[in-house]
């Protein structure tokens, strides 16, 4: 099997791609070049690896990215929304908080979709490569399985608008 085959479409044209370049670069993660790979970023050639090791450590940081945008949202509450319920006003206290919560819920998702591919589908294709399955249609699924999609953002928003709702309805 050939990469394009592990890696249909483009991984880095992922939101879970882009936002770990955007929400890690601040903090001085590197994302230069790995070696040998022409001018990819480190970040893209551990995403189109034909490697379940580098398909992990590329989950790891996306999951990274996911958990301290929640973190900087659940900062944002006690930054922003206490402050407002108390200094200004209620109601708009209470809506900063509900959007805080909802998009703190909102990246924990991410993080608990990106774990669960990670828990679930890279251990089986480390099953596969010490057997020497490399070369298998299943080792392909598997390999493709590892990396988060898109198609995510309807579980986590679906989890958010849940919670939001649960959150308000308790005010």
């Amino acid at each position: 099997m050939s990469d394009l085959s592990l890696t249909p479409g483009d991984p880095r044209a992922t939101v879970h791609f882009r936002l770990e370049q955007i929400v890690l670069k601040p903090f001085g993660v590197d994302d230069r070049p790995a070696p040998g790979t022409f001018g990819d970023s480190w970040l893209a050639f551990s995403a189109e690896a034909d490697d379940p090791e580098m398909r992990r450590l590329y989950a790891v940081r996306v999951n990274s990215a996911w958990g301290l945008l929640s973190f900087a949202c659940t900062v944002g509450i006690v930054a922003l929304a206490g402050p407002v319920k108390i200094y200004l006003d209620e109601t708009a206290g209470i809506a900063l908080l509900a959007l805080f919560v909802e998009l703190s819920t909102f990246c924990l998702a991410g993080c608990a979709y990106v774990l669960w591919r990670m828990y679930t589908f890279v251990p089986k294709a480390r099953r596969l490569k010490s057997r020497g399955e490399t070369d298998t249609e299943e080792y392909a699924r598997v390999m493709r399985r590892t990396l988060p999609r898109n198609g995510s953002l309807v579980f986590q928003a679906s989890v958010a608008i849940i919670v939001a709702t649960i959150a308000l309805r308790s005010f």
